[in-house]
């Protein structure tokens, strides 16, 4: 008796036991990756918007964002640069699906499979370029 799994797995393996191919994403795929890249983006926008520790916002609404102090603040500047930077990542990645390049590997231009797009929606390399990115 076969499982699911089992009958799923067959269907995508290639008979020669290589990897295979990732699929294109679907249109329900892109939504739901779409929805949580935004989601995140604005709890992100958020939280510069307000962020504790900062003489101003470290971003407004109306004009955008606004430069780190150029002193050192410690662990709160440090969260706060970091902050920037994952919300410049979350942009790129609405950039690349407004372009109709999200979903593919910046390093080899294969696609890269929804279940890491989903652990990880900005990914921009498959495991074999970039592993983390």
């Amino acid at each position: 008796m076969t499982t699911r799994a089992t009958r799923t797995a067959a269907r995508v393996m290639p008979a020669n036991g290589a990897t295979p191919r990732p699929r294109r994403l679907t249109k329900a795929q892109i939504r739901e990756l779409e929805r949580e890249l935004r989601r995140e983006r604005a709890q992100l926008e958020r939280t510069l918007a307000t962020a504790e520790g900062a003489a101003t916002p470290l971003m407004d609404r109306r004009s955008g964002f606004q430069a780190l102090p150029d002193t050192d603040g410690g662990l709160p500047a440090l969260l706060e640069s970091r902050t920037l930077g994952r919300h410049e990542t979350l942009v790129a990645a609405l950039r690349r699906l407004e372009a109709g390049t999200y979903g593919r590997c910046l390093g080899c231009d294969e696609l890269i499979p929804f279940g890491r797009l989903s652990v990880m929606p900005e990914a921009t390399h498959c495991i074999s370029c970039g592993g983390r990115g």
